[in-house]
């Protein structure tokens, strides 16, 4: 019974963890898009490139390298 007792309790863990790491991703999605709205590029965010946006088509940049240049 202590042994089931421990694999239940590392199953509840893992699904704590896994709902908090889902829960954080679709905060950090939305604050990227929040950021972006005015900007008029395509937008997309991941846990490895953060915010992106595509300046042409096919190549995508950090936000954080973006910056506007008035012409």
């Amino acid at each position: 019974m202590n042994e089931m007792n421990e694999f239940l309790s590392m199953i509840l863990v893992l699904i704590v963890i896994v709902a908090m790491v889902l829960g954080l991703s679709v905060m950090f999605e939305e604050q990227c898009f929040a950021q972006t709205e005015d900007i008029g590029f395509d937008v997309r965010w991941s846990f490895l490139g953060k915010c992106q946006i595509e300046v042409e088509s096919g190549r995508w940049i950090p936000l954080e390298s973006y910056y506007f240049r008035q012409e």
